[in-house]
């Protein structure tokens, strides 16, 4: 199935690339579609050229970040001795932001409207929830040269051909 990577608030308007602020609905309703592989049926100039664009788009689009995010990232990975060719950055990436914190649920609201929120989690606050996780992982990888998304969604156990009820505290954060 093709899911969204993006949130919309009620008009409609996709929020969020580098960290996104919404308030949680009762409940979430969304139609899937399943994927028929249109690309793979292109020949093989025509799938070339789009991936080209799209690989264009990708790079412009998420590696993106204000001067003072990269600056403040860049001190980090310099710290740690990476480079976009460091065997295994994604895990040490990971494994660097989920050691710089405590999970929270209790963490200080004033992090939320901090001028840039992924700076502010890992170098002042400390403390916070997957969606500050997610926000100075995305960083990170953008700073190092790794194109990089922001996404909330759902993340629930679900069982084929059960019904599985996700409310708001199925809400979830991560880095692609």
């Amino acid at each position: 199935y093709m899911l969204p990577y993006y949130v919309t608030d009620s008009e409609g308007t996709a929020t969020g690339d580098l960290s996104a602020s919404y308030a949680w609905l009762e409940s979430y309703e969304i139609s899937y579609y399943a994927y028929e592989g249109r690309a793979a049926s292109l020949a093989g100039s025509a799938y070339a050229s789009l991936e080209s664009a799209y690989r264009t788009y990708v790079n412009e689009a998420y590696l993106s970040l204000p001067t003072t995010t990269y600056t403040y990232m860049r001190s980090i990975i310099e710290a740690q001795g990476w480079n976009v060719n460091t065997a295994n950055i994604i895990d040490k990436v990971a494994y660097y932001v989920q050691n710089a914190a405590i999970y929270d649920l209790e963490y200080d609201p004033k992090l939320d409207s901090a001028g840039d929120v992924a700076v502010a989690f890992l170098r002042d606050y400390k403390t916070g929830v997957c969606r500050h996780y997610a926000s100075a992982a995305t960083a990170i990888f953008r700073a190092i040269g790794i194109p990089a998304r922001y996404t909330t969604g759902y993340l629930a156990e679900a069982v084929a051909g059960e019904r599985t009820p996700v409310d708001n505290m199925h809400g979830h954060a991560w880095v692609e």
